[in-house]
């Protein structure tokens, strides 16, 4: 939420006017974009398509982000966009669920090794104790990278506890991506993985993921109808797999054509894998 008496500042009321719009259409906007970042706990948006997707910016693309740019409401960072400012003005939840993991997972890896002091008479020895080895169901990850087709290989991922992996994700947006239209994911970043984990443990079955990619694929609004294309950070939204699979996106077509179209993805992956072995 955003904090008290932000409608009363001049940066708000520039951007206001900059847009065009009142401001409870401009309050939304920016409330809905910070709580995307609060979901994750990573004010790291992405490019401009991710930064107005995360808002749900419903007008003329590239004018939101033009504004928040400019009158400095988004930094970039490493080739990226993030929120300006964000852990100013997080709100304490969010904090305290980000403290709360990382206890977690320096809980799940160990705790750093110490020595302690052992006397031995008159003097005394340095003692260590014996090294506490990470759990070998949390290695430490690296971060790969898709490549400009997708990068079918999976040599060495991290082994996801629900089986299906955000590297085995982002294969299959990648798939449907080139032979529906839809924007194809370049990079798997660090912000990337940690969201597809999340969604993984809300729904870890592949076929319940790559049903609603199939959906996607299948929506003329997704593929562009209106000037705008989903990309994988649209994938990647809280509400966007419950809307798939709600219907929300799909065109005005009978179940026959549905059940058609699901049928085709199935078939365009199986195409994929056997063109890749």
């Amino acid at each position: 939420m955003a904090r008290i008496g932000l409608s009363h500042g001049i940066k708000f009321r520039r951007l206001c006017h900059r847009l065009g719009q009142p401001s409870i259409v401009v309050r939304g906007a920016l409330e809905t974009m910070w709580e995307t970042a609060h979901e994750s706990a990573n004010p790291v948006l992405g490019d401009q398509v991710s930064v107005e997707l995360a808002a749900e910016w419903p007008f003329e693309p590239g004018v939101f982000f033009a504004a928040l740019r400019d009158e400095r409401w988004i930094d970039e960072r490493n080739g990226v966009w993030e929120i300006h400012d964000y852990w100013h003005h997080t709100p304490a939840y969010v904090k305290d669920r980000l403290r709360k993991q990382q206890e977690r997972e320096e809980k799940a890896v160990g705790f750093q090794d110490k020595s302690r002091n052992v006397p031995d008479g008159s003097r005394t020895v340095q003692a260590e104790t014996p090294p506490i080895r990470p759990a070998p169901s949390c290695p430490a990850p690296s971060i790969p990278e898709l490549g400009e087709e997708g990068a079918s290989s999976r040599a060495g991922a991290r082994p996801h506890p629900n089986g299906y992996t955000p590297e085995q994700l982002f294969a299959d947006w990648n798939t449907t991506a080139e032979q529906t239209g839809l924007r194809q994911c370049r990079q798997l970043t660090p912000a990337r993985r940690k969201i597809a984990t999340q969604r993984l443990r809300d729904h870890p079955s592949g076929d319940f993921w790559r049903e609603v990619i199939d959906r996607l694929g299948a929506s003329a609004f997704c593929r562009g109808s209106k000037g705008w294309r989903a990309g994988i950070d649209f994938l990647l939204r809280p509400e966007t797999h419950v809307k798939a699979m709600e219907g929300v996106y799909d065109d005005h077509v009978t179940p026959q054509d549905a059940k058609a179209a699901k049928n085709l993805g199935a078939a365009r992956r199986f195409v994929a894998r056997e063109a890749s072995s």
